[in-house]
């Protein structure tokens, strides 16, 4: 389940990151945006995961 969540984040994360850069932003914080985005999607997937998984055991 974790791994099947991480893409779905990731893109809605790194496509609300998008909406306020122009293309020139976009080519100097391209890298920097990519790695946050994942970070973000690993985390939020990890708590949703972990949380559903406690609530499913008891």
């Amino acid at each position: 389940m974790f791994l099947c969540l991480i893409y779905p984040v990731f893109k809605f994360i790194f496509s609300l990151s998008l909406r306020k850069l122009n293309q020139k932003e976009y080519k100097d914080k391209k890298k920097y945006i990519k790695n946050r985005s994942m970070l973000l999607a690993t985390i939020i997937s990890f708590f949703f995961v972990y949380i559903y998984s406690l609530k499913v055991i008891w």
